[in-house]
């Protein structure tokens, strides 16, 4: 679709005559280009806040409004391949006043992935020539592409060394000269690598295919994702609902809640959760996905955000791979998935982003995966947006969807808190959101109304009759006999 108001000219730095830039974006990239001498810049300035796009509309289509103007331009180039020792520092920027770096295609000899099983198998055929370098062709055989996004694809492949399927997620090729996208790309690669935990998807391996083609390879989860598994419930599938019931679904956040927790320990935010990106394997194991546009928090950012617990997790190692890296997310533009983001990223203010806009996603995903429908809905991007910046979702005590009953108030609160407007007011961490569900599964959750007070009595009952029920089944006996009893006694009385 075409916006309906014209983002200003942004003239070219670098060309005497000032012409306008050719202007690319990509989710939540804003990418500037020379047509002429085919160098790229980057928005570092902070656009107008009352006028941001739209990310990952499928359509393309942009909110009213106009980029700002940018008070600085950065451009910058990386290697594609390793010209410098592991300890050495990154290239500088190149100077605005110096020419444009330009990036050769990458030499696949030196760059490329070699399988040790071919190497091994050409060692005992007569019909070739000695092993060498060209020998170690096709470490990795491609099966079928799976999913495909605006900058990359996503394949199964058959690792020939391990002989195991594994997933292959694929820069497309138009994007392989761009410095900015490579760098984003590489940095996905880096930040799923070094979060390490059993719920968080792991990476493999980050290489070049023969072709020049950029790859990681992460592990291929065999089962659905948690919006099939919504689907099926709200179509009413028996069979999903027998497997999902109350205390599983709260069991998945709980570990959505691990994942979240490694990760802001990290200091890494993932700015995208939602059903689509958490994947529920064939033995019942969570694994949260899709990393693409997660963000490091800066020191200021941790600062601003809630105290992380004593003895939490080191940080991440930086990723150096390019000047523009604090700045690819441009300061005004929303990031994520509308029916899931937080208000302070519907608002398009990606530089107060904190684990709390992760929590208010995570409370997002709850309330869809229990009330078996979105919090915020809309006819457009635009209508959910501001719904998720004004409305408050419906109660899910109100919501009965068929084939399950009422959503227990318990849910009802944890949700609401975790989707509190103010983040301040939220949950502290994504542990603190992960205690008050095992409250709720332990039966101990705080008394907020005669509904939750009924249900820690008839917990209470229920520890009392575990730890001492002998004593309880003679002391029912006991006032039945008593009741009993007195109703004779009355009877008798009364005839008299």
């Amino acid at each position: 679709m075409t916006n309906a108001t014209s983002h200003l000219p942004m003239p070219c730095p670098h060309c005497d005559d000032g012409h306008e830039l050719t202007r690319l974006q990509l989710g939540a990239h804003t990418i500037y280009r020379c047509e002429r001498s085919g160098q790229e810049f980057v928005e570092e300035g902070a656009p107008d806040p009352t006028m941001y796009a739209m990310a990952g509309d499928a359509d393309g289509e942009t909110l009213p409004g106009a980029a700002a103007w940018v008070d600085s331009m950065v451009d910058t180039t990386i290697p594609l391949r390793g010209d410098t020792d592991a300890g050495d520092s990154p290239p500088a920027p190149a100077s605005s006043a110096e020419p444009a770096i330009t990036l050769n295609t990458p030499d696949p000899s030196v760059t490329q992935r070699g399988s040790v099983v071919n190497y091994l198998k050409s060692m005992y055929r007569t019909d070739l020539e000695p092993p060498s370098a060209a020998s170690l062709d096709n470490k990795y055989e491609m099966a079928e592409e799976i999913a495909q996004g605006g900058m990359g694809k996503v394949s199964v492949a058959r690792d020939v060394d391990l002989n195991r399927r594994v997933a292959m997620k694929t820069l497309l090729p138009k994007f392989l000269r761009s410095p900015q996208f490579v760098s984003k790309f590489v940095e996905e690669a880096q930040t799923i690598g070094q979060l390490e935990h059993p719920n968080i998807v792991p990476v493999y391996d980050v290489g070049m295919h023969a072709s020049g083609e950029l790859y990681f390879t992460m592990k291929y989860v065999r089962g659905q994702t948690l919006e099939a598994v919504i689907e099926a419930l709200q179509a009413g599938d028996p069979a999903a609902h027998a497997r999902y019931t109350w205390t599983r679904r709260a069991q998945i956040i709980q570990q959505i809640c691990d994942a979240l927790e490694f990760a802001h320990q990290k200091d890494v935010i993932h700015r995208d959760l939602k059903p689509a990106n958490i994947m529920i394997g064939e033995f019942g194991e969570v694994q949260v996905m899709d990393w693409g546009i997660s963000k490091r928090l800066e020191s200021a950012e941790r600062a601003a955000s809630a105290d992380k617990p004593a003895g939490g997790g080191s940080e991440m190692s930086s990723v150096k791979l390019s000047a523009i890296a604090p700045h690819t997310t441009q300061v005004g533009s929303v990031v994520g998935t509308a029916y899931y983001m937080s208000p302070e990223q519907a608002s398009g203010k990606n530089e107060e982003l904190t684990p709390a806009t992760d929590i208010y996603s995570l409370g997002a995903v709850m309330y869809e995966l229990f009330g078996l429908k979105r919090p915020h809905e809309g006819e457009s991007a635009y209508l959910v947006l501001a719904s998720v910046i004004k409305d408050e979702p419906e109660a899910l005590s109100k919501h009965h969807p068929p084939g399950q009953g009422t959503v227990p108030i318990e849910i009802d609160y944890i949700c609401r808190h975790a989707m509190i407007k103010d983040p301040a007011f939220r949950f502290e961490s994504a542990a603190a959101m992960k205690a008050d569900i095992q409250l709720f599964l332990d039966g101990t959750y705080p008394i907020v109304c005669p509904h939750t007070a009924l249900k820690r009595g008839s917990t209470a009952l229920s520890h009392l009759i575990d730890n001492h029920a002998m004593g309880v089944i003679m002391g029912l006996f006991a006032a039945i006999f008593m009741t009993v009893f007195g109703i004779i006694a009355f009877v008798m009385l009364a005839g008299n």
